[in-house]
């Protein structure tokens, strides 16, 4: 999944970002005003998200560990909690 930021629908960002030569498609190598966000979504059978991660730099990631994990929450049933 991805979620876009997307420059075009902000007035004034394109004639300022062309003005100092400055295209985010050049940067990202996508030729559009859209900007990536780097998203991990983990949804469960009832369409439930149950793990969701969004980095609003599009240079971050998500590590690995954290989903695999809530994968291995969706299917191993919860273990009671020790009383004492």
């Amino acid at each position: 999944m991805l979620i876009f930021f997307r420059f075009e629908r902000l007035p004034g960002v394109q004639p300022v970002s062309k003005a100092n030569n400055f295209f985010i498609g050049d940067v990202t190598g996508t030729g559009t005003w859209e900007l990536p966000q780097p998203t991990a979504v983990v949804i469960d059978r009832n369409q439930v998200a149950r793990f969701v991660d969004v980095h609003p730099d599009w240079l971050l990631r998500t590590e690995a560990d954290p989903i695999p994990a809530a994968l291995h929450a969706l299917v191993e049933p919860a273990q009671p909690s020790a009383t004492a």
